[in-house]
């Protein structure tokens, strides 16, 4: 049974919605950690507080 190009997309729409809310929660949850983390938007991140971004990140995509 030829699709054609369209073949390859198909069944790719459950997949695609499902990762676009868990990137969502991801990049949020970063920011919030960040903005915790920081006086002003310009200050650099130390490691620790990169990890502390990250475990917040990590927290919001887990309770999902």
């Amino acid at each position: 049974m030829l699709q054609g190009p369209f073949g390859f997309y198909k069944g790719m729409a459950a997949p695609v919605v499902g990762v676009t809310p868990i990137f969502a929660l991801s990049f949020f949850g970063f920011n919030v950690g960040k903005a915790l983390q920081q006086d002003k938007p310009d200050d650099p991140l130390t490691l620790v507080s990169l990890f502390a971004c990250f475990s917040i990140s990590t927290f919001c995509c887990t309770c999902l």
